[in-house]
């Protein structure tokens, strides 16, 4: 049987015509994971597996984790996240309205 290796970044999706006897295998990272006839979505995190069940096709995508989640893990860093992308909005917006002023 021969093997594939795909590379996903955050947020990509790849759609797979499943075999029988075919297998998902996350190297690094977290996928989401669904296939044709499964009730079930499945999480893969790194050096997990999962067999295919053969049907029709798997949908899989690179997992981002919500804020919700980040959250939980850094506090600090989502705040200042959050803040650094506010002053980054107020700025531009500062500064359209002189350019619009000025010229």
């Amino acid at each position: 049987m021969s093997a594939q290796e795909f590379m996903l970044g955050n947020g990509e999706m790849l759609k797979l015509d499943t075999a029988r006897g075919a297998a998902v295998r996350v190297r690094t990272g977290v996928v989401w994971l669904t296939q044709h006839n499964d009730r079930k979505h499945h999480i893969l995190k790194t050096d997990h597996a999962m067999p295919l069940n053969g049907e029709g096709v798997a949908i899989i995508a690179a997992y981002q984790p919500t804020v919700l989640e980040l959250y939980r893990q850094d506090p600090a860093a989502v705040r200042e996240a959050v803040e650094r992308e506010a002053n980054r909005a107020r700025n531009a917006a500062i500064r359209a309205f002189f350019g619009r002023f000025f010229c």
